[in-house]
């Protein structure tokens, strides 16, 4: 009739048309009907519970749907069956390579947030049965480890003792041995001292870690509040020489901390050169923290591994290294210096056998790990890389010398976007409202007690985690312009995968990731890397013990640009931390965008205001012209009077922030003279005049910008006088 309502005509129009797609015979066509159709899926699965529809309207709809799911469910179910049932590995294998098309398009379905949960489940469902077969056949058929893994995963710390260490690195030989050609034997007996030491660590580690418990809470751990106390005594000289302000009271003192963007080789190289210029007025000794992403990550953690071992290692010595650790495209990932060096390659090789043997998560990141790790440390660390791992600098940090660097990623288990944070000292998340020590960070625990103690995880692993280019999400493929850029992706991908394959020729290296379940094929890599990321994977501290991921067993972690592309959450979030004063660096793509600058600030500013923290920097700054947000070198944004009135009473804030915003020097005219975009996310090719001009112009804008962070700082102190 003429009097129906728009939604009921609509919803109509929807039961003829998912009628129509439940007549679909061929999976691949439905699926790609799914994904075309998401929106309309979506509208349809809210209608069916729409009161306001009738009834008569609403349930042939909702028949409808439930046709689409039970088609779904039907031909998924056919097309896999033969996997989930095959009786060898390489039966399996060989019916996984044939329907290789179909499983990446299961796999980047099941995942497409847009499609209603409801009809994802029995792709998923079914897609899982088919990598448990895997990795039971793996288990069962190639490495055979399981008297070894009863061994090393037992909860028992008795189990391994000196007396049995030789017996179980006799039967890692044996496993490996009687699963490999000649050429693994002979590169294995070379692997085991290696495997030998790395579980004499273990035990090592056993009695001095077997009483650690779960923080639960988001008060600072013990070693942090130490840190803090010493590194005072380092600020309020730094900051009185800054300020030229003297006598300052402990009370008047401003937390300052930095916050490094993501955005690739660029983001490195740019708060490298920020840092030189932090350095040379004065203001990284005032700092007390530096929050980092992706490859903001890359240009902190490094720094301070290095600075670590060697306290002389200062910012320019960082930003000159960054001339050995860009690599050329003959030479992806400087992967050469691995294949050709014999003791890289048996660190790799022991920490994949160990890892493996122990049951612990493996995923692509691992890996990549591998590869971003040589690329960005060797250089620095030579045949010690790979025995490079975070909590190393733990002494360093308790010495308060430097400031404490903050990695972070994004957990997304059950779909969900919630920062975790790993320093020196701990590793965790105000959303698992646990943390744990870095050290034992990939453990197992359960009920708020470790149960296992398991090797720590390579430095390179988190690198690759903090900021991995397979870890972006959508918006990152967009070049400046906004259009897809399918060239830069294929380009990065191409590398990477050069790389992978070298790593495959490896005897025992290749052998191990052969028989993983790892996607390395490119058209595999590319479908996924436009859909989602590949996640790392590690034991969830949190498991049976606290918060809202307590059931599960492994926590899913991507680079946090998956959310936004500045780390701003623990520095803001964590009020415990009571940051004063933040400097962000941004070197994110698009940032000078005219219509919408400053987009991942933007993305931030959205975030704060979902969550109900306050934040100075508002939604309406942005078309301010006399901000002009984006394009000067330097914005300072603070609570007004007013604002910080309201935020004390109400016990929001004690003290006002100071947020002072850097953007990149996206202007720099030879990047774009030519017309290659040298500076674009996805270029890892740098030469040492282009590190140099980028470098230096970040640099340039902090010795620019003096006078306005002086006065911040003056500004924040007067402010913490007025509160005290």
């Amino acid at each position: 009739p003429k009097s129906m309502g728009a939604d009921a005509k609509k919803a109509i129009s929807l039961t003829k048309e998912l009628t129509s797609m439940a007549t679909t015979q061929n999976l691949e066509a439905l699926l790609k009907l799914l994904n075309r159709d998401a929106k309309k899926l979506a509208e349809a699965a809210q209608m069916m519970t729409d009161k306001t529809i009738p009834a008569p309207i609403r349930k042939p709809l909702e028949k409808a749907f439930n046709l689409v799911f039970a088609q779904v469910k039907k031909l998924v179910n056919a097309e896999l069956k033969a996997m989930t049932v095959a009786g060898n590995l390489t039966d399996l294998l060989n019916l996984v390579v044939q329907n290789e098309k179909d499983l990446v398009l299961i796999y980047a379905t099941m995942i497409e947030e847009t499609i209603p949960a409801t009809l994802r489940k029995p792709l998923e469902k079914a897609f899982n049965k088919v990598v448990a077969r895997i990795k039971k056949l793996i288990g069962k058929e190639v490495l055979g480890a399981s008297e070894l893994r009863k061994l090393l995963v037992s909860s028992s710390s008795s189990v391994i003792t000196d007396n049995n260490i030789p017996e179980i690195v006799s039967l890692v030989g044996r496993v490996l041995d009687s699963a490999n050609p000649k050429a693994i034997k002979e590169a294995v007996s070379t692997v085991r001292p290696k495997i030998l030491k790395l579980i004499e660590g273990q035990i090592d580690r056993l009695d001095e870690l077997k009483g650690t418990t779960v923080q639960v809470g988001t008060k600072l751990d013990e070693d942090e509040q130490e840190f803090i106390k010493k590194r005072r005594l380092i600020t309020k000289g730094a900051i009185e020489s800054l300020t030229g302000l003297k006598n300052l009271q402990p009370h008047e003192l401003p937390t300052i901390a930095m916050c490094a963007s993501g955005g690739g080789y660029r983001a490195m190289i740019g708060a490298r050169g920020f840092f030189v210029g932090a350095e040379d007025i004065g203001l990284m000794d005032t700092t007390t923290y530096i929050s980092c992403l992706s490859g903001g990550t890359w240009a902190t953690w490094p720094y301070l591994l290095k600075k670590a071992k060697d306290k002389g290692f200062n910012t320019k010595d960082a930003q000159a290294n960054l001339n050995d650790t860009t690599f050329p495209n003959s030479n992806p990932f400087l992967i050469d210096n691995i294949v050709k060096n014999t003791e890289k390659v048996r660190d790799i090789a022991a920490n994949f056998f160990t890892k493996y043997f122990m049951n612990e998560p493996i995923t692509f990141v691992d890996v990549y790990g591998i590869l971003i790790g040589n690329a960005l440390l060797s250089e620095m660390f030579g045949n010690n890389t790979y025995e490079q791992a975070l909590h190393d600098m733990q002494a360093y940090s308790k010495t308060a010398e430097s400031p404490l660097p903050i990695g972070t990623a994004i957990i997304t288990n059950n779909r969900v976007k919630e920062w975790l944070e790993v320093s020196p000292f701990s590793a965790g998340s105000i959303y698992l409202n646990s943390y744990v020590s870095t050290e034992t960070f990939g453990s197992r625990f359960d009920k708020c007690k470790i149960t296992t103690v398991l090797p720590s995880q390579f430095a390179g692993y988190f690198l690759g985690t903090f900021g991995s280019a397979f870890a972006l999400n959508s918006s990152d493929f967009l070049d400046e312009s906004g259009l897809q850029n399918e060239r830069a992706i294929g380009f990065l991908i191409e590398k990477e995968l050069a790389a992978l394959n070298k790593l495959l020729d490896l005897p025992v290296v290749g052998g191990i990731i052969k028989r993983l379940d790892i996607p390395l094929t490119q058209k595999a890599v590319h479908q996924v890397a436009k859909r989602r990321p590949l996640a790392a994977e590690l034991k969830n501290f949190s498991y049976n013990c606290t918060g809202k991921l307590k059931n599960a067993e492994n926590l899913v972690m991507v680079d946090a640009g998956l959310a936004f592309n500045l780390p701003l959450p623990p520095l803001v979030d964590r009020k415990e931390r009571e940051v004063d004063v933040i400097c962000v660096i941004d070197m994110s793509g698009g940032l000078q965008n005219k219509k919408a600058p400053a987009g991942e600030l933007l993305k931030a500013v959205k975030y704060f205001e979902k969550k109900g923290i306050p934040f100075p920097v508002k939604e309406s700054d942005f078309k301010d012209k006399k901000i002009n947000i984006g394009f000067e070198p330097c914005s300072v944004f603070k609570f007004s009077d007013a604002e910080m009135a309201l935020l004390k009473r109400t016990g929001q804030r004690k003290n006002n922030l100071t947020v002072l915003y850097f953007p990149w020097c996206a202007d720099i005219s030879s990047c774009y003279d030519k017309g290659d975009k040298w500076c674009g996310t996805f270029n890892f090719n740098y030469t040492s005049d282009q590190v140099k001009e980028l470098a230096g112009c970040m640099s340039g804008n902090v010795k620019k910008s003096e006078g306005k962070i002086k006065q911040a700082i003056i500004d924040s102190i007067k402010d913490k006088t007025k509160t005290a």
